[in-house]
Parts: C-alpha cells; structure tokens; sequence
C-alpha cells in the first residue's frame, strides 16, 4: 500500500511515500556545498534506527547551481541507501526550496527536474521513503562531510 503524507511535522515540512514505518527507519542527514564554476561536494550522514552512526558518505561532483548540487546530494545519499538494501528511509536537507519543488508546492527548475525524476524512479525499491527539512544548524555533520569533498577537487 502507497500512502502519500505530506504534513507539518513539528513545524517543518515533511514529505512522505509509502508505508510509513519509524521504528524501522534509517536517517539520512543530507547536504550539499557549492563553488563556482559549477563544482560541488556532497555529503551525507546515516543514523539506524537506535540513533547511532552507522554511515558517513562524501564525493565531489559537477553542478550548475547550489539548488542542483543539493539535489545532486540527495540523489547519491538515496543512491547509496538502496545499494545497502535499506527498506525504510528519511531523508533531511536544509534546503527547504528542494522540499518544495519536490513536492510540487512550487515550480520545479529546469536544473533539477531530471534529477527529482531520477530520485522518484530510485525510491521505488524502498518501501517508505520520507523527505524531511532540517535546519541548517542541525545538519552540521553533513554540511562538513560537503566541504570535505571539496577539498577532492
């Protein structure tokens, strides 16, 4: 069964496909960073559903915005995500503009349609895949798993 939720969750906006399932899920901190002309690092942060580490990814990438390379972020953090063989996934970015456009609250740019596209095609192999916005300040870990993929270049 698909269930589709998009809510408020204390006070953020949260996004969600599938069967939803939080004891089973695995958390995904997400973040991208960005330097002209068009180099990006991306960086994530796993967490099982303990609370404990269980990942830290970064690589470096080419993108044409900081909105693509936040997009670019998530797509290779989900990427991972399947590779694992994980089931149940949130998602959190303090890109709220991303949150957005993916729920279609607002236009999507012509920069990331193709790659949202690509994440819709990727989150059919998880039984529940939820999409969650963060602030800034609490997506520290990852922001610096960003910028150390920068110093890749």
């Amino acid at each position: 069964m698909v269930i589709l939720i998009s809510v408020l969750r204390m006070g953020r906006p949260f996004y969600c496909i599938g069967s939803f399932s939080p004891c089973a899920m695995i958390h995904i901190y997400v973040d991208a960073s960005w330097k002209k002309p068009g180099l990006a690092g991306f960086g994530w942060i796993a967490f099982g559903p303990e609370g404990n580490s269980i990942y830290e990814g970064y690589l470096c990438g080419r993108a044409e915005s900081p909105l693509q390379a936040e997009a670019l972020g998530v797509k290779e953090a989900i990427a991972w995500a399947r590779q694992e063989g994980f089931l149940h996934i949130e998602i959190s970015s303090d890109c709220l503009s991303l949150l957005t456009q993916w729920m279609g609250n607002q236009t999507m740019h012509h920069l990331i349609k193709g790659i949202l596209q690509d994440i819709s095609l990727i989150s059919s192999a998880f039984h529940c895949l939820c999409f969650s916005y963060v602030r800034r300040d609490c997506n520290s870990k990852a922001h610096a798993l960003a910028k150390k993929a920068m110093s890749l270049f």
